[in-house]
């Protein structure tokens, strides 16, 4: 009976293979030539059409949105439903917004030059660190316009490197690869077999490395605090600093009421105490500088996604 079981999901899983492909093939070609029409606009109205699709994308009966409306009133119990709803409503808006600059911006080959600017002692800051020719570590998360950060920082002369995830189609990891590097921005990305070596000639050349690690994903990490809850948080930033003494710089950019972009950057303090852990001390410093930013700009955060999935064993 399980033979026939057996087979007979083979087969449906035969019959699904071709529907999957033929769907990411149609969704990969509506990708490109959204992003082709999207070129042909300008920048401001690239920006609103996109706002435009986050505000309607948030009243849509979807998973994505209940969870959204879960975390914030777990992050900010104190405010009252008004202002909760404010926030993500906004939210919306603002990732519609950015999703619109960074397409705008990497199809048509526009400099951030207008668009971006340093806070100030941000830029005194990177340049400190990198005079001391180790490279560095750029901690950040998914706050605010990041890939036009990354655009950013690499067009003011940074050698910029980011750890990446491969998308689910290899179409899509290629398309992502091509304008990010046609941008002075390098992937290394997560599969790669030869990763380590890649994270070690970063800092032998004295390169930024840059991680968003605000998501929960499959990767190794550890339990450590966000928002007051533990958090299943990637290990690998912490692993480097501590094992290699390697500096951090916390930066992240936010949007301007006139919709420029301001790019701040601070250095952490890695100092470990004795006895603690460096791996789990060092990725709750981490989480801290994204929460005080988080907190500071609750709008430019993704609610939606699901940062406290994964449970600790104690709490299973």
């Amino acid at each position: 009976m399980n033979s026939v079981h057996s087979v007979a999901e083979k087969t449906t899983a035969r019959r699904k293979r071709p529907l999957k492909v033929v769907k990411n093939t149609i969704i990969f070609w509506a990708v490109r030539a959204a992003m082709a029409l999207l070129a042909l606009l300008p920048l401001g109205v690239a920006r609103g059409v996109f706002r435009a699709f986050g505000r309607v994308a948030s009243w849509l009966p979807i998973r994505e949105n209940a969870i959204a409306r879960r975390n914030i009133a777990a992050a900010f119990p104190d405010l009252d439903d008004r202002a909760r709803e404010e926030i993500y409503r906004d939210c919306y808006r603002q990732i519609g917004a950015s999703a619109g600059e960074a397409v705008k911006i990497a199809m048509s080959g526009r400099k951030t030059t207008g668009l971006v600017s340093w806070a100030p002692g941000a830029r005194e800051t990177v340049e400190a660190v990198l005079a001391d020719g180790t490279g560095f570590v750029w901690i950040t998360g998914h706050v605010g316009n990041w890939e036009l950060m990354a655009m950013f920082v690499a067009e003011q002369g940074y050698p910029v490197n980011t750890i990446a995830k491969e998308s689910y189609d290899p179409r899509f990891t290629e398309l992502i690869r091509r304008h990010r590097e046609a941008r002075g921005v390098h992937c290394i990305w997560k599969g790669d077999p030869n990763i380590k070596e890649k994270i070690i000639g970063v800092f032998l050349g004295g390169g930024m490395l840059g991680f968003l690690m605000d998501q929960d994903t499959k990767v190794p990490g550890v339990f450590a605090d966000f928002f007051g809850r533990e958090a299943f948080t990637p290990s690998m930033p912490a692993k480097i600093v501590a094992q290699a003494g390697i500096p951090v710089i916390a930066g992240f950019i936010h949007r301007q009421p006139d919709d420029t972009h301001v790019l701040s950057a601070r250095r952490l303090d890695c100092t470990v105490p004795e006895g603690a852990d460096p791996v789990l001390h060092l990725t709750t410093v981490f989480n801290a500088a994204i929460e005080s930013e988080i907190r500071a700009h609750p709008s430019e955060w993704v609610w939606m996604h699901a940062r406290w999935k994964t449970r600790p064993p104690k709490d299973q």
